[in-house]
């Protein structure tokens, strides 16, 4: 499966980034959390966010709401949340709720709700874009949430082999990388279909795919990763690629098909201070690219997510020049 979106259109519309939120471990807020990255300060163990006021209500609903309260959202018409499990810790209670619709568990009223592993925020903005573009949406909410601390899903890392050592911090491409470090977040952007002015990033091109190749791996080959860039460049030069790269033997196979594609592009990956926020990833990985893209960047600044096996999404985000 794959599915692309061309920001340029015959009027000069294109699909605006207006609004980036998060909140992680290193801050409630995005400049909090990049303040953070900017020091060296690195997730190790499970990366629990702190959030001011705690509630009953499961985290995944907490992280989005704190998040989602940092945006302007009037006039949003559409809202698309992504979650690689939905309300874990209720779905894991033996006093769960009747219903497990994501949308009647949150503040805001979700229109789509996309679960796709690691690569569901991803997806779900690359559908945002698809919607504007559709004319079936003019200004989208899209957010993603992610906490998966319960025993189940730590335990079944665990047997999977893909956690750090205790104590350790995640280390994406480096040879000696022994796994992930589990964390929590969440990320929202608020986006519409306008002329760009100065300064905005907009979302370019983008890419779905699905192997089906293994449950847990990907082509060895690296093909797959390989599609989604070379669908998101199409020969437009590249400035950078924010990686998945989780710290497994994986990241060898998506550098790889980076340097095969882009050739000697800086890449770099979030998961070296913030951990794997999973399912929040890809959306999270948005947001600190919109924030940290330099204001005099020509090119543009492709967004990789992939889930265990078969998802694999990209995204390339420009920004317009002063």
């Amino acid at each position: 499966m794959i599915a692309s979106v061309i920001a340029t259109d015959r009027d000069d519309r294109q699909v605006v980034l207006e609004q980036v939120a998060c909140v992680t471990p290193l801050g409630l807020t995005l400049d909090e959390s990049l303040a953070s990255i900017r020091a060296g300060r690195r997730v190790v163990n499970q990366g629990r966010v702190s959030l001011q006021r705690e509630t009953d209500v499961c985290r995944v609903t907490q992280l989005a709401t704190h998040v989602v309260s940092q945006l302007d959202t009037t006039n949003v018409d559409t809202t698309l949340f992504a979650t690689s499990k939905g309300p874990a810790d209720d779905w894991c209670s033996p006093t769960r709720p009747s219903t497990q619709t994501i949308g009647l568990h949150t503040p805001f009223r979700a229109d789509l709700v996309f679960s796709s592993a690691c690569a569901s925020g991803l997806i779900a903005l690359i559908h945002a874009g698809l919607m504007l573009r559709a004319g079936v949406a003019t200004r989208v909410l899209v957010v993603a949430s992610e906490s998966s601390f319960h025993p189940v899903f730590t335990g079944c890392f665990a047997r999977l082999g893909v956690l750090a050592p205790p104590g350790e911090p995640c280390k994406p491409f480096d040879p000696g990388g022994t796994g992930f470090v589990v964390s929590e977040a969440a990320a929202a952007v608020v986006l519409s279909l306008k002329r760009p002015v100065e300064g905005d990033v907009v979302l370019h091109r983008s890419a779905m795919l699905s192997d089906a190749f293994h449950l847990t791996s990907h082509r060895p080959d690296g093909s797959t990763f390989r599609r989604a860039i070379r669908e998101v460049s199409q020969g437009q030069a590249i400035d950078r690629v924010h990686a998945h790269a989780t710290g497994t033997h994986a990241d060898a196979i998506e550098l790889a098909a980076v340097r095969a594609e882009l050739g000697k592009v800086d890449v770099w990956s979030h998961k070296a201070f913030i951990g794997h926020t999973l399912g929040a990833s890809g959306l999270l990985a948005t947001v600190l690219s919109a924030r940290t893209m330099p204001r005099t960047m020509h090119g543009a600044e492709a967004i990789l997510a992939a889930g265990f096996g078969s998802p694999v999404a990209a995204v390339s985000l420009v920004r317009i020049p002063d």
